[in-house]
């Protein structure tokens, strides 16, 4: 925000400067001037003027374009702060592993469940047939 007023500032300056240079322009055009001073002058002005102008418009579109980016970014992120884009890109669909416990999504594959393996379940046969007989 500061280099986009720094940039205005700079704008102005320019205008002022211009505006006071052009303000001492001589319009008039002086055909017989016996020294040449005075078309000299023009000369000079109009090349001083010219020179001003570009670097004029060429910082008026770079301060507006700057102005335009920051305006852009500003909005953004007042709409993503205001959860307005987050909310359409969350309403995605999660992937069916995805359960909702206590408020947030678990996959429910990585749950612990025992295992029962053959030699689990046959070693507690065998104990339990041990201590019937």
């Amino acid at each position: 925000m500061i280099v986009l007023i720094a940039m205005t500032v700079i704008v102005a300056i320019i205008a002022v400067y211009r505006w006071i240079v052009g303000h001492h322009e001589d319009d008039f055009l002086h055909i017989e001037d016996p020294t040449g001073q005075l078309i000299a002058n023009q000369r000079e002005t109009a090349r001083a003027l010219t020179k001003v102008d570009h670097l004029g418009i060429a910082l008026t579109i770079a301060t507006a374009v700057y102005g335009a980016a920051l305006l852009v970014m500003y909005l953004y992120a007042g709409l993503t702060e205001s959860r307005i884009i987050q909310r359409q890109s969350s309403q995605r669909k999660s992937p069916a592993c995805l359960r909702k416990e206590n408020g947030r999504l678990r996959d429910w594959r990585m749950r612990s469940i025992p295992l029962r393996t053959a030699r689990s379940s046959s070693a507690r046969s065998l104990a339990q047939r041990l201590a019937s007989s």
